[in-house]
Formats: structure tokens, C-alpha cells, sequence
């Protein structure tokens, strides 16, 4: 949904519909569910250092 900036009327803010939200989340958990199952056999000590690994390396590029 697109919206005037409440600071700044030449702006224009975009915010998520109810259903972008739930495409969002949906999204969100099968990304969860692939990463569970692909991981599943490792112990979970390993699926944690690795699921940190990716968190900063998102962080990063998103940087």
C-alpha cells in the first residue's frame, strides 16, 4: 500500500497489506521448514552456528 510521508508530502511511504503481511510470513515459515529439513540429521549445536552464520551474512549484504 502506498501512503504520503508523514514527514516529507514528496515522499511516498510503502507499507504491507493484510495480505502481503501473510505472504510475508508464509514465505517466512517454509524458508524455516526447508532450512529444518535440510539440517535435520545435523546436531543442534551445528544448526545453530550455521543458522548464525547466514543471519550475518543477510546482515551484511543488507547493509
Amino acid at each position: 500500500m502506498r501512503e504520503a510521508s508523514e514527514v516529507d508530502a514528496r515522499r511516498v511511504a510503502v507499507k504491507l497489506t493484510g495480505a502481503g503481511r501473510e505472504l510475508l510470513n508464509a514465505s517466512h515459515r517454509w524458508q524455516q521448514e526447508r532450512f529444518d529439513s535440510l539440517v535435520a540429521h545435523w546436531d543442534l549445536a551445528d544448526r545453530k552456528r550455521f543458522a548464525d552464520y547466514l543471519r550475518r551474512l543477510a546482515d551484511e549484504v543488507v547493509e
